[in-house]
């Protein structure tokens, strides 16, 4: 088998955890709908003339800053780096705090944000997948 680069001679290759690729999938999706409401948000912004307020263009941006670091995080945890893991279990918490909010709003809707970000964060908790975030695929 050949070796690839920063792979240790002595090294056996670990697959990722499967719960771990049912994370990834959740982001993707997580990925589009924040790209999606970022643009809608900033693009119909920009086509009244900017009449919206602050918070208006937050939202837009702050939505589109997410699917940014998300997407980087799904290309770091194919080679896993460390400051991938606290990062996502970060934006599910906000997840979470946004379907609070929703609820509290009288959304019902709360209930799948709170949901996603509970499932995440458990799944990223499972001692296979902080392992895969720590040692990487390469195992001694």
């Amino acid at each position: 088998m050949s070796q690839l680069a920063g792979e240790p001679a002595d090294a056996h290759r670990v697959s990722m955890p499967g719960r771990l690729r049912g994370v990834l999938a959740v982001l993707v999706l997580q990925v589009l709908g924040n790209g999606f409401v970022g643009w809608v948000v900033v693009s119909s912004l920009s086509q009244d003339g900017g009449s919206g307020t602050g918070l208006d263009y937050l939202v837009g941006y702050l939505s589109l800053a997410l699917a940014v670091l998300l997407v980087l995080c799904i290309a770091c945890t194919v080679r896993p780096q460390p400051w991938v893991r606290p990062t996502v279990i970060t934006i599910q918490a906000l997840l979470i705090l946004s379907g609070v909010v929703n609820l509290v709003a009288g959304s019902l809707t709360g209930f799948i944000g709170i949901g996603v970000g509970i499932a995440v964060i458990g799944m990223l908790n499972k001692s296979d997948v902080r392992n895969w975030y720590e040692y990487g695929p390469f195992r001694d």
